[in-house]
């Protein structure tokens, strides 16, 4: 799935934002969002666990921190546009 479908199954901009930020940096832990967009903890896990239920983004097992990725996403190539 390309990352423009992806967001506009989303609906809400929080999960957007965040969605956007995992595709730029691959992965992340919960400290790492909280801190870069000003949300308390438990706002980030609420909204990883809304992306979570939609099959969004996933833990990453092997990590000693929460650590998110995206689940899937297929990079747009722009040289066939």
């Amino acid at each position: 799935m390309k990352l423009n479908e992806l967001l506009s199954k989303v609906e809400s901009d929080a999960g957007k934002l965040l969605l956007m930020y995992l595709h730029k940096v691959g992965t992340a832990t919960v400290d790492q969002i909280s801190e870069k967009f000003g949300w308390t903890k438990m706002k980030t896990y609420n909204i990883i666990n809304s992306l979570r239920e939609e099959d969004f983004v996933a833990p990453l097992e092997h990590s000693s921190q929460d650590r998110y990725a995206l689940k899937q996403v297929t990079l747009w190539n722009y040289a066939q546009d």
